[in-house]
């Protein structure tokens, strides 16, 4: 997966982890969530990720349905950003050219999973003890 420069990391993952000034509504949650069957047609496109975007996935389905509500509003947020921007064909490198169209769409999934570790090991954590009662997608 191609790096970004050190600047454009930084100041993503700024933005995603306390650059945000309010949280994603709830309509925009369910918006993301209503298109489950676009974001499962995606999955043979991201390679070994898959697990990383179905935890994600997971994460946020479990939040919105009350059985986690230990997600801090900029995890969602970022959560919420991030499946936008997978399912925005047009995106900083377009989903239109085979493998390098999503290039783009696995560094923001790194930065989300990078800036926001604690609160998706304590989500793991809490996946463990609660597995059988937790949303999985496909």
């Amino acid at each position: 997966m191609p790096e970004l420069d050190q600047d454009k990391q930084a100041k993503l993952e700024g933005q995603l982890a306390g650059g945000m000034e309010k949280p994603v509504s709830e309509s925009q949650v369910n918006d993301i969530i209503s298109k489950e069957d676009r974001i499962k047609a995606l999955f043979k496109k991201l390679g070994s990720r898959v697990e990383d975007v179905k935890l994600l996935w997971n994460m946020l389905v479990d939040y919105k349905n009350g059985k986690y509500k230990e997600l801090p509003w900029k995890l969602v947020a970022a959560i919420v950003f991030f499946f936008v921007y997978l399912l925005n064909p047009f995106d900083l490198i377009p989903d239109v050219f085979p493998i390098l169209g999503f290039t783009d769409d696995l560094g923001v999934l790194g930065l989300v999973l990078a800036a926001f570790s604690a609160d998706i090991d304590a989500y793991k954590k809490w996946l463990a003890q609660n597995g059988d009662s937790v949303t999985k997608i496909g």
